[in-house]
């Protein structure tokens, strides 16, 4: 670790020797900062760590030109190999497009006093058409100063300060996400371009979706909302905010009776497979004195059972799909209907194993190719309007 205190902005440079520069894994600076600092942190190939807490951006520089307070456009482009950033406490903005290019970023932490982010702050690149096409796509959290007045962070994810608003999705955090009580909207462009979505659960509370909130979601299979009023959808001239999903495979669940709500909404009516369900008891995780049933990797584990009890599982179109003495049972990703002895209850199996990388679909088939941890490749087809994947627990 190399901790260096700069205290006229633009001299970083004459602290490090030219043969060091690209050494150095977890960089500590304090002081003043200007362009030409923040020029020379960016050629530096192994930087991993930053700590800049206790320095200042000042306006001036040579090769790049900062503002005061400020991470400007392209701030840290080109930082290839950085894990996580520590900002600075006295910054105020993170402009357009800040972490450029910053494709292993993982964690940054915000200060006290920052006010402000660009909805494409995190966006690396745009096609000709402005749409997202990649994100920080190895961002894992935000960390934000408890004091701080506009921003908050649960479990990694950014929200407002007031928890009302969903800010921004770290595409690395987790495949599935259950959006918390309490969130009335969702700012426009949070989950853009996040790959490793597959599955996403939007509270009753929800009002707002700001456009482009889930645009090149390309592996998005799943939604489940728990508001019988479709959240209004902002639209743009790039579309809605479900551009880049697979209407055709990615199956929404709306709760019973709100069905047509969905389909004349726009944006929401896109989508080809809108199933009812009850969320009062579609639920992951049950359990009593009994036995324990929970979702897991590729279908549902049923536990606890004594010995003369059987389990029978079905589809919610009434079809037995297991019938047996419980355990791990694999299962497509969707609502099911469990009955053990006398007692039936619904419950809901997880969408996709953890060792899934990505799915892709043939164009104009049903057919899709699941490519697994370690480059396995294998192929599924649609089945009652949901994936098969029985194949990723073999």
């Amino acid at each position: 670790e190399v901790n260096i205190h700069v205290e006229e902005a633009g001299m970083l440079s004459t602290y490090i020797d030219a043969s060091k520069k690209n050494q150095i894994k977890k960089l500590t600076v304090t002081g003043y900062l200007n362009g030409s600092d923040v020029y020379y942190i960016r050629q530096m190939d192994g930087l991993e760590t930053l700590d800049m807490t206790n320095s200042t951006i000042v306006a001036g520089g040579k090769g790049y030109i900062t503002e005061n307070n400020t991470i400007g456009y392209q701030h840290f482009k080109g930082c290839k190999l950085l894990k996580k950033v520590r900002l600075p406490s006295s910054v105020l903005y993170i402009r357009y497009q800040a972490f450029d290019q910053a494709y292993m970023l993982e964690s940054i932490e915000i200060g006290e006093k920052l006010i402000e982010i660009h909805d494409q702050a995190f966006v690396n690149d745009m096609n000709a058409y402005g749409h997202a096409i990649r994100t920080c796509k190895k961002m894992k959290e935000f960390i934000v100063a408890e004091n701080n007045e506009k921003f908050s962070a649960v479990e990694g994810v950014l929200f407002n300060k007031e928890k009302t608003e969903l800010i921004f999705y770290p595409n690395a955090k987790s495949k599935e996400y259950i959006i918390p009580k309490g969130i009335t909207s969702i700012r426009q462009r949070a989950f853009s371009a996040c790959d490793n979505l597959f599955s996403i659960e939007i509270p009753e509370s929800m009002t707002f979706i700001g456009r482009s909130a889930f645009e090149n979601c390309n592996h998005l299979m799943n939604i489940y909302s728990y508001t019988s009023t479709p959240p209004t959808a902002e639209s743009s001239l790039a579309g809605t905010i479900f551009y880049g999903v697979d209407l055709d495979a990615c199956i929404l669940y709306v709760p019973e009776g709100s069905y047509l709500n969905y389909w004349l909404a726009p944006a929401w009516g896109g989508f080809k497979n809108i199933v009812e369900y009850d969320p009062a008891t579609a639920i992951y995780n049950i359990q009593n004195e009994k036995y324990v049933i929970e979702a897991i990797e590729g279908g549902l584990s049923i536990r606890n059972l004594p010995l003369d009890v059987k389990v029978k599982v079905y589809s919610m179109n009434g079809t037995l799909v297991y019938n047996g003495d419980g355990g791990a049972i694999s299962l497509s990703s969707g609502i099911y209907v469990v009955r053990i002895g006398e007692k039936a209850m619904k419950a809901r199996a997880k969408s996709v194993p953890n060792s899934v990388v990505s799915v892709w679909r043939w164009y104009g088939d049903d057919a899709f190719l699941v490519q697994f941890e370690g480059g396995e490749q294998q192929e599924t087809h649609l089945n009652n309007n949901n994936f098969v994947y029985q194949i990723c627990t073999q």
